[in-house]
This record gives C-alpha cells, structure tokens and sequence, in this order.
C-alpha cells in the first residue's frame, strides 16, 4: 500500500514538471516530450505488476491477517467435520458411494445394538435359514466328487426364496403382479424359468492360478419382461460353488452334475414347481399361485457345453445336430 502512495505522488510531481516544460516547447517537440512520458508511466506500472506477482509467487498471503484468522474461526466446526468424514474407512477400506449408503441406513434406521462381524455371521445364519411354507431358504446337500469323497454343498431353495421376497417386498410384488395381469398363469399355460449360469472370478484377471473362479447358478421368471429382468434384484442366486476345487470335480459329469442338482430344486418328491405349483402371499396381501417349467436357458458357449456336457460348442455357428455328443468323460 506504501509503495502504491509513493508512485502516486512521484507521478504527479512529474505531471507538474512536465506541464511547466510543455508550455515553453514548440508543437512538434511538445508532442515528443508526452509521448515519452507517457510510455515511462506505462514501463512503471509494468514493473510494479511484476513485482506484485512475484511476491504472489513467493507464498505471500493475499488477504490480511485479520481476515484469515475471522475465516479460520468461522470455518473450524466445518473443517472438523470434514476431517471426520475423511478419517472413515482408514481401517478397513470401504469405497465412498458404499460409505454414504451404509450411513444413510444408519440415519434412517439407527445403530444396531451389536454390529460385530460374528454378529453379522449369525443373522446370516439366521436369516437363511428361515422356515417358509416350503421349507428353508438355503438348504444343505451332500453329493460325491470323482474319487468318491462325500462333500457338503448349500444350495438355495427357490420355492422359499420367492415366497420370501413377495412377502418382504412391495417393489417385488408390484413385478409379479404386473406380471400375473399381463400373463395369467395355469397348469396349461405355466411360465417359463430363465435358468442362467455364468463363471465369476473375483480374483486379478492376470494372476496365473484362478483358485476363487466360482460356477453360479442364477434364475428368474421370463414373464417378468425385459425392463424388469435388467435388474439384477429380480434374479435369485441358486448356488455358487468354486470351479477347480467342486464344480469340475463332482462324480457323474462335473458342472454338468451340478446343473441336474440345480435343477431338482425345482422339480423334486417334496416340492414341484410343474405339477403342484407354489402359491405366495404378496405384499398388499393378496395370493398369486404359479406354475412354471424351465422354458430358457441362458448362457455363453463355454457354459452350455459344460451344463450340456455336449461337444461341438466351440463351432463358429452352433450345430444343434451334435447337442447328443457328449463327452466320455462325462458318462458315469
């Protein structure tokens, strides 16, 4: 601010000073002389620009030191917020959109008196195994693998899992009920299951051994339209089993074996989704009873030759002439 008084003050003398000199001067030389004081002034305010800007540079603050302590003092419940908030999942890495999810349901709903992670083990537990009108929601199997040793392996029940979310889900309802309306269902006009399986590995694609490559079995009803099918809310995981160390290793035919497990789900002595159908309370409390059989399968190549255990998979244009070649290895 000095230094910007002081430039004012030798401009003006320098004013005064030239006017006295203009007025004894001749016309071409007057026009010089004010040319000349002119481009001084504009070389002196290039320099004072510099210099402002190098001090800028130099980390000098720009506002006074009254105005950043008021700013500090104002902004200081805010910046311990925000060092909260930045502190969150140091520990245990949670990415922010899941962050932001899990404590909006904590303001929602409040904090769970235990929230430990055997806590949270044992209403898994708890919650699948749930008793419905057709049983438990996942259910425990014990099939053999190639050298004869016995292995446990859970697989869900979709007779229970569907009664369970038209009970807990108005959404899920509204989908099914729609989808009554649109497709009445009857033992002569069942629906048809859309029966997928896909490969998922969790692991890094370029890691030379993939032990977590898991098989999974998913299903839902083709009913349901394609707007509704596009979410993956309205998909029921069956089973997942890992690749290398069940799916491929199970007696009678491997991934193959697998799906006919799978499938008996639907179709077996206690429950039969063809001929008895299964009827579910929805959310506003009405009943719907439904009928289906398994109208689709859905998969890529690779997963219809090992769910078909059928060779020719591999074709550029699928053979279904060769959908009876099996493969040797999976005949029992």
């Amino acid at each position: 601010m000095k230094a910007i008084v002081a430039h004012a003050i030798t401009y003006a003398i320098v004013a005064v000073l030239a006017r006295r000199r203009v007025e004894t001067m001749h016309s071409h030389s007057r026009a010089h002389f004010m040319i000349t004081c002119i481009v001084c002034v504009l070389l002196c305010l290039r320099a004072n620009c510099c210099g402002a800007i190098q001090q800028m540079k130099r980390g000098r603050p720009a506002i006074d030191k009254c105005d950043a302590s008021h700013h500090k003092t104002r902004g200081s419940s805010t910046d311990k917020q925000y060092q909260t908030l930045s502190s969150l999942g140091k520990a245990s890495y949670v990415s922010k959109s899941g962050m932001a999810t899990l404590l909006k349901h904590v303001e929602e709903h409040g904090l769970p008196e235990a929230f430990s992670r055997a806590t949270q083990y044992r209403a898994r537990k708890a919650e699948c195994h749930r008793q419905t009108p057709y049983g438990e929601c996942i259910e425990g199997h014990t099939i053999l693998l190639e050298n004869g040793v016995p292995i446990d392996i859970a697989l869900a029940n979709p007779m229970a899992m569907f009664y369970e979310q038209c009970r807990l889900s108005e959404h899920f309802s509204r989908i099914v009920k729609d989808a009554m309306v649109n497709y009445p269902c009857s033992p002569a006009k069942p629906w048809n299951i859309v029966f997928y399986q896909d490969g998922i590995d969790p692991s890094d694609g370029l890691a030379k051994h993939h032990s977590r490559k898991s098989c999974v079995f998913y299903s839902s009803f083709l009913e349901f339209g394609q707007r509704a099918l596009a979410h993956e809310e309205v998909w029921s995981t069956l089973c997942i089993a890992r690749e290398n160390g069940v799916a491929k290793k199970l007696d009678g035919g491997g991934i193959g074996r697998l799906t006919e497990k799978v499938a008996e789900q639907f179709f077996n002595e206690k429950r039969d989704i063809r001929r008895a159908g299964m009827v579910a309370t929805l959310y506003d409390g009405s009943r719907v009873h439904i009928f289906a059989v398994i109208g689709c399968l859905l998969a890529d190549a690779f997963a219809f030759k090992d769910m078909l255990a059928c060779k020719g998979h591999d074709n550029i244009i699928w053979d279904f002439h060769q959908l009876n070649h099996v493969s040797v290895e999976s005949v029992p």
